[in-house]
């Protein structure tokens, strides 16, 4: 299995299991070195600095990953999806500025998918552009029946003072989508 990307990521994980992150930071890096164009090892790599509380280290890591760079050829779709999700973990941690660029990343590809939907309306939202967050989350609830879209459409309804807006809304959607939709991430 020498070569493999997923060789260095199991070994991590196994010395993650025994409490040896020290280690699992080797064997990811490794891994990164090995194959520069796996986000495997970049996306755990981050998540075990960020565990670790080492912020400031896991922001440029993922900003390094090849894949994100213009003009690469990969799958738009994966690199959205991908720079979303990076940017979500210093997001929901407070670290707003942290987050913007993996969320322009996402955003500018502008594939219709919904990590690059999400990404736009992050993005507007933390700039305190909330119609056009509001836009953006009723396109990614539309375009994919996402109940989580039209509940945060729904919640910024509310937000703005539009509230009769929101619940008329909200009953029409009501037999249509599973009761977790609308109360769940």
């Amino acid at each position: 299995f020498i070569g493999c990307p997923a060789r260095d990521v199991f070994l991590a994980e196994r010395s993650t299991k025994r409490g040896d992150t020290a280690a699992a930071e080797a064997h990811y890096r490794d891994g990164i070195k090995d194959a520069p164009g796996d986000w495997e090892s970049y996306r755990a790599l981050g998540q075990l600095l960020l565990q670790r509380g080492q912020t400031k280290q896991s922001a440029p890591l993922f900003m390094s990953y090849p894949g994100f760079a213009k003009g690469t050829g990969m799958d738009a779709v994966a690199m959205s999806n991908d720079a979303f999700e990076a940017g979500s973990y210093f997001y929901w941690s407070g670290e707003f500025a942290l987050a913007k660029p993996l969320y322009r990343i996402a955003a500018d590809l502008d594939t219709g998918s919904a990590a690059s939907i999400e990404s736009a309306m992050r993005l507007d939202m933390l700039s305190r552009n909330y119609a056009g967050a509001m836009g953006y989350s009723l396109e990614r609830a539309k375009r994919y029946d996402s109940g989580y879209g039209y509940r945060d459409y729904l919640g910024m309804l509310h937000a703005m003072g539009r509230s009769e807006e929101a619940w008329n809304a909200f009953n029409v959607l009501v037999p249509r989508l599973r009761p977790s939709q609308l109360g769940e991430n």
